[in-house]
């Protein structure tokens, strides 16, 4: 049997284990957590996504809309509603070039909106507050005439970096 000062020697190693235990347990789960959990979220890439889609599915932006039926076809794009397209754009912290061209690369439309910052994309300045571009290539059917005709629409997109 042990005395008193060799139980509580035991007891003493047995804690000492039990709290190294517990510390590299701690360890591992802030470890873990730390691998996992992503502090920056990085919505560059969303962003020209919802402008070039809100432009194209919105039942005034740029695509055929059929007033008697209330519906939107968003693969035709009516040139008609082009001078709708400066209302419909409501950041002033982006701009965006639109280019349609035919099959045989004809110019059918070229416009630009939001000009003063779509031309800051070439100032790079870094970090934010600095402009970054994307362009979308989409194909599409385009409403001239009366007739369906296809064609290439090249979507330039401007934005400004944010905190």
């Amino acid at each position: 049997m042990l005395n008193k000062k060799g139980i509580a020697t035991f007891t003493i190693a047995i804690w000492l284990l039990r709290f190294l235990f517990l510390a590299i347990v701690i360890g591992v789960i802030y470890l873990t957590l730390g691998i996992y959990a992503k502090v920056d979220i990085d919505t560059f890439n969303v962003e020209p996504d919802i402008l070039v889609y809100s432009m194209i599915y919105s039942p005034h932006g740029l695509s055929y809309y059929d007033p008697i039926s209330n519906r939107v076809y968003p693969g035709i794009i009516d040139l008609d509603n082009m001078d709708v397209i400066d209302k419909i754009h409501y950041s002033k912290h982006s701009g965006m070039n639109i280019v349609i061209k035919d099959l045989n690369d004809q110019y059918l439309l070229e416009k630009t909106i939001n000009p003063g910052t779509y031309r800051r994309r070439v100032e790079n300045i870094p970090g934010p507050g600095g402009f970054d571009s994307e362009t979308k290539e989409l194909n599409i059917l385009v409403r001239k005439d009366g007739r369906l005709v296809p064609a290439k629409m090249e979507v330039e997109v401007v934005v400004q970096r944010t905190i």
